[in-house]
């Protein structure tokens, strides 16, 4: 068979239903990881949490510039919540009102970053941009509503503070502050916390926090899928007087927009037009539904929206169904008057906005005054249509093809959304934080911290998906191979969407990997004889790699066929030269090529390959990095100062994705060099701080890129989840980190002693635990 350790743990699943399957006999520790990893992290004989004081922030002061946080449903679209506060095409405003019916009102959202004349933007990237919309609210307000006046410094602690004042004409003062917490509620879009403060000396001092979060539990794809957010507002009176609080949540319904061309004058838009809001009201939920009744159901554009809040006095509740202006709405609810209500569909080329208010009176902070007002935002948009063009082989230009989001089969109506809203909430975010808190309660390196929102499965479990995937897998296999020395020399496609061609370890690692995964299909469907001939190809093919591809003595080079000598690394340093033995390892197959080939590819790139900052110039076809980045190239020839060649494989002049940087960070961890992937990693971190790039939407060829959820397996290796390693562990102390497998996620907590338990958080089965056993 094909390599795998020796020193293997099994995981065995415990109930108190009883005892459920054996989940995976391939769930491994690597001791001399974790024994690295503490190392960097040790102080005074104990393991500290992550702390955001490494964290390179160059400009602390517009750290939230391009700030932009994802919330929605998981696979079906997102809306921003971005650094000012302003969740587009939405906006919050409170107001407050003491004993002696002074009141002020402020809208939620600051305009320091608004100006963007002295600033200097990434590369390629727009977070940064402020939609016109939110501009718009502001210049709408701008003569009469308070906004935030934002200024951020970074503590040493887990969190950023934002310190914002307002002086009114009034004879009183007004003071917000806004802490912005960067552990553990900044890096996972799932759950986002935006503390306020409103204080005035003159008679009270009233603090409000809003929660965001969609549901994101890990194994669970139809409740991380639901269209909605929750939005909670938890109000607190500090002071000596009762005070009553209103908090107003803004929407425009959007149905008929196709999210890209502008909107004028705040509701203009050619897709708009027959756009109506409900107001619909029933025991503890009260919602606005917003539809288009000119959208034909094909019509991408279709579908609904609600914002609601679920209060069990619904005179609590005040609604302004449809407006136009914003001014209309600011004017009375500054004041405490009706909100205004426009009757009948919307125009050709307008739409409504609508606004949800509820008040709340919160007593003296003798009386331990609080109050939680929560609204829920969903949308349901039905399935969009294309007519199928020519191209990837699609030859049928006469079809309407859909494409459509799974929660319209879960949802049959935006009521349903609402509904479900309303039942689940407590549930939902009791989850979302138990994988929350499983991330980012880990010891592990600060640099670890992802933002990307969601895992992707990587698990070994092919005999889970049948024989169906195993016999594609192996004849795929068997096309590749042709007698010889084993080595592939063809055509060989590639994600940097050519070709290769001739003897290389980027697509000839992964083949080496696959004969590996082959043989084991093979084994567990019983055709031993299938399994002995992959196991036979694996070791003609691994010797002959190394032989081929190995000729300096420090790293892997391609041997370029002269008939097809165009896109090639050639003797170049390439990142991803060795990107399935990355893989190898996370499948517990273990060493492939040799391990101290291995290690000198990894420390021969990184040198040749890392640059302190970037030449804009330098990179193509894209360039995405300037000189207040530190990073790697993709490949270089002679290092970075040395121009590539003519003929270079396509993108690898770039700077290193963040989809690169950590398969490659984590074969430097699974090699033993932590100094190399933690620097790896902190230029990843660096780049997006929030200050040009956001630090949730990490680039390649488009925003929120697939390829960055290969970070996720660096938990696994960090903490020893997945690797060949059968170093004996002498560490003191404990490693925690989270997993996930097919049936669980939790926290994993390594003590060094036999056995290890493990406490994890099942979706399908709360009572789940797992226990790990050493032999």
């Amino acid at each position: 068979m094909c390599p795998t350790t020796d020193c293997r743990r099994l995981l065995s699943v415990i109930s108190t239903k009883g005892l459920l399957p054996v989940i995976s006999t391939k769930e491994l520790l690597s001791t001399a990881i974790i024994n690295a990893v503490m190392e960097q992290t040790r102080h005074a004989g104990t393991l500290p949490r992550p702390s955001l004081a490494h964290l390179h922030v160059r400009d602390c002061g517009s750290s939230l510039r391009a700030f932009a946080c994802p919330l929605g449903p998981c696979g079906g679209g997102t809306i921003a919540l971005a650094g000012d506060a302003c969740l587009f095409p939405s906006f919050f405003a409170a107001r407050v009102v003491d004993a002696d019916h002074n009141s002020t009102a402020a809208v939620l959202q600051s305009s320091e970053n608004y100006d963007q004349s002295s600033f200097t933007p990434a590369p390629i990237v727009t977070d940064h941009v402020v939609p016109p919309a939110s501009i718009q609210v502001r210049l709408a307000l701008a003569d009469d509503a308070l906004f935030l006046s934002l200024s951020l410094s970074l503590s040493l602690s887990l969190s950023l503070s934002l310190s914002l004042s307002l002086s009114l004409s009034l004879s009183l003062s007004l003071s917000l502050s806004l802490s912005l917490s960067l552990s553990p509620s900044l890096p996972l879009p799932s759950l986002f916390l935006f503390p306020y403060c409103l204080d005035s000396p003159d008679f009270f001092v009233l603090q409000i926090s809003m929660e965001g979060f969609s549901p994101c539990i890990p194994l669970d794809s139809q409740n991380s899928g639901a269209p909605l957010i929750y939005f909670t507002f938890t109000l607190r009176n500090t002071s000596n007087e009762a005070a009553q609080a209103q908090v107003l949540m803004s929407q425009q319904n959007f149905i008929g927009w196709d999210g890209a061309s502008s909107i004028s004058n705040e509701i203009f838009n050619a897709g708009y037009g027959s756009n109506s809001n409900a107001f619909l009201a029933s025991p503890n939920e009260q919602a606005l539904i917003m539809t288009n009744n000119a959208l034909q159901t094909s019509d991408a554009r279709n579908g609904s929206i609600a914002i609601a809040t679920f209060e069990s006095d619904a005179s609590s509740v005040t609604v302004s169904q449809q407006y136009a202006q914003h001014q209309d709405l600011w004017t009375a609810f500054a004041a405490g008057q009706p909100l205004p209500n426009a009757s009948g569909p919307s125009t050709a080329g307008r739409t409504w906005n609508g606004a949800l208010a509820v008040t709340c009176t919160h007593p003296m902070a003798t009386c331990s005054g609080s109050n939680s007002l929560l609204f829920a935002e969903s949308k349901r948009l039905d399935s969009s249509s294309f007519i199928a063009a020519t191209g990837f082989g699609i030859k049928d230009v006469t079809t309407q093809y859909f494409l459509g989001n799974q929660y319209a089969n879960v949802f049959s109506s935006i009521q349903q959304v609402v509904d479900y809203a309303r039942d689940n909430y407590t549930w939902t975010r009791e989850q979302t934080l138990k994988f929350r808190d499983a991330m980012y309660n880990s010891n592990l390196p600060w640099q670890h911290l992802l933002t990307c929102p969601y895992p992707a499965s990587r698990y070994l479990a092919f005999a889970q998906h049948g024989s169906h995937l195993a016999a594609a897998t192996m004849e795929l296999l068997a096309r590749l191979y042709r007698p010889g020395d084993g080595v592939v020399r063809g055509a060989q496609p590639s994600t940097y969407d050519v070709a290769l061609y001739g003897a290389n370890t980027f697509i000839g690692s992964l083949y080496l990997c696959a004969l590996c995964c082959a043989a084991e299909m093979a084994t567990r469907l019983g055709q031993s004889e299938l399994a002995a001939t992959y196991t036979a190809r694996y070791k003609l093919s691994v010797a002959n790699y190394d032989k081929a591809c190995f000729t300096n003595g420090k790293w892997y080079t391609q041997v370029v066929d002269p008939d097809h000598a165009t896109n090639v690394v050639s003797d170049g340093t390439f990142v991803d030269a060795l990107l399935g033995q990355w893989w190898a390892h996370l499948l517990g197959i273990g060493d492939m090529l040799p391990q101290a080939h291995v290690a000198s590819n990894v420390s021969s790139v990184f040198e040749a390959n890392h640059v302190d900052e970037f030449d804009v110039d330098r990179q193509a076809p894209r360039k995405f990095c300037d000189n207040r980045d530190a990073g790697m190239y993709i490949c270089t020839w002679g290092g970075a100062a040395q121009p590539p060649p003519s003929n270079a494989l396509l993108y690898t002049s770039e700077a290193m994705w963040s989809g690169l940087a950590y398969p490659f960070a984590g074969l430097a961890l699974q090699t033993g060099q932590v100094d190399v992937a933690l620097q790896v990693l902190s230029d990843v971190r660096g780049q997006y701080d929030g200050t040009r790039r956001s630090p949730f939407n990490e680039i390649e060829c488009g925003d929120h890129y697939t390829r960055q959820q290969s970070g996720f397996s660096l938990f696994e290796i960090a903490s020893g989840q997945a690797s060949a390693s059968t170093v004996t562990i002498e560490a003191a102390g404990a490693a925690v980190a989270n997993f996930t497998t097919s049936h669980a996620n939790g926290t994993l907590t390594l003590t060094f002693a036999s056995p290890v338990v493990v406490v994890a958080a099942s979706a399908a089965d709360p009572t789940l635990r797992l226990t790990l056993t050493t032999p």
